[in-house]
């Protein structure tokens, strides 16, 4: 990240500044700490290889580091950078923001375009340099540089505001606060440049733009790792809420559901796939995996996105109806057994004709009572023929009656 923010302070506003750290303390301990921040991600990145953001990260650290040691390598004596050394500087600092761009859409699992990635690194040297050469002065110069870095700014805040950072949704405002302030800084800076304002260059000056870069560039990189282990934590629960078969909820993520407040069920389809052991026995276990895996993207498909499907063991599967989906529990249904009889499923050399049977139960109660009354209608249902649908009525002065076909 940059580490000179253009403080365009003038002494007699430098001289208000109440300072505690000289500039070589401060580039100390920035230095050090983005040393820090590079080993995390370098090792993290290695050993995560499915979080190649990661290794984009490491690298936006080392290049501030490097920038930063150009642009304050004399300890905050004063001296001012030749246009060489300028250039070089803005350009790490153009690569250290392209690279938090660039980690930024591998977190997405997006594209990048190298080229153009390449040409935005170095742009910030060369926005430096050119105004320079034509007689702008350092202004000018650095009026140019910090516009194009604001430009990446901008694309990096973009990226952060997607809404694929599921499982960061917190830790990308981190992230995303320490670039805002950097954009404000910069912002700030370039207008007091377009209103003639002269660059301070004393060690004051230093010191509030390495304070304001050490406290952004902390709340960046903490933001960037905690993403990625937000997301990693993400991954663990959807592995041990998930069904590796079917890629449906299982047990564990149909309670977990209901304790968080995601599912209030008001009512229960259970579904029971019609002579599962004998397709085992006769076509192999491998087709009746395969079975279980179609069925399942049939009953998703049927579903829709608001009720909660599951595996609930073996060949046993689990609608969740919310409220606004309660009634319409025997229509869903007998979609379900129609949906499965209507084609073939491929499992193995031939296709199999599949069938299922579910029954249905609405009403109050928690999920226990509903599981219960939903079995002995899906009893019912099996017990009458198989591949049909059967409603379990509603308790009526502490008995049930017998659940009726649907």
């Amino acid at each position: 990240m940059p580490v000179h923010v253009g403080m365009t302070l003038r002494p007699s506003d430098s001289e208000r500044l109440v300072m505690t750290l000289d500039v070589p303390t401060l580039l100390f301990a920035g230095v050090t700490a983005r040393c820090c921040y590079v080993v995390v991600f370098l090792v993290s990145g290695l050993r995560l290889r499915d979080e190649p953001c990661l290794l984009h990260w490491s690298g936006s650290v080392a290049c501030s580091i490097i920038g930063t040691l150009i642009h304050y390598g004399d300890g905050g004596s004063g001296r001012t950078l030749t246009p060489f050394e300028g250039a070089v500087a803005h350009a790490f600092f153009g690569g250290s923001l392209a690279l938090c761009w660039s980690g930024m859409r591998r977190f997405h699992r997006l594209p990048i375009d190298l080229r153009g990635a390449t040409l935005a690194a170095v742009l910030p040297g060369l926005a430096f340099a050119v105004p320079l050469q034509l007689g702008f002065g350092r202004s000018g110069a650095l009026t140019g540089a910090f516009a194009v870095l604001i430009v990446l700014i901008v694309a990096t805040l973009r990226e952060l505001a997607r809404n694929r950072s599921r499982g960061a949704e917190w830790s990308r405002y981190v992230a995303a606060s320490g670039l805002s302030v950097y954009l404000a800084a910069f912002a700030t800076s370039v207008a007091l440049f377009l209103a003639g304002r002269e660059v301070g260059d004393d060690a004051q000056s230093a010191n509030a733009a390495l304070l304001i870069d050490h406290a952004c560039s902390v709340l960046i990189y903490v933001g960037f790792l905690a993403m990625a282990g937000e997301r990693c934590n993400a991954r663990l629960t959807e592995l041990a809420t998930t069904d590796p078969l079917t890629g449906l909820t299982n047990r564990r993520g149909v309670f977990q559901a209901i304790e968080q407040g995601r599912m209030r069920p008001a009512a229960v389809l259970l579904a029971d796939i019609d002579n599962f052991k004998a397709i085992n026995d006769g076509s192999g276990h491998e087709a009746g995996d395969a079975v279980l895996a179609e069925f399942a993207a049939r009953l998703r498909h049927v579903a829709g996105p608001r009720a909660l499907p599951a595996r609930w063991g073996g060949e046993e599967f689990l609608l969740l109806l919310p409220p606004r989906l309660a009634g319409a529990g025997a229509d869903l249904a007998e979609r379900i057994r129609a949906a499965t009889e209507a084609e073939p499923f491929r499992a193995g050399g031939a296709p199999l004709r599949v069938t299922v049977s579910i029954g249905i139960a609405a009403g109050g109660g928690d999920l226990g009572a509903l599981l219960r009354r939903a079995d002995g209608a899906l009893y019912a249902a099996k017990r009458g023929g198989r591949n049909r649908t059967c409603a379990a009525p509603e308790t009526v002065a502490g008995a049930v009656a017998e659940p009726a076909a649907a």
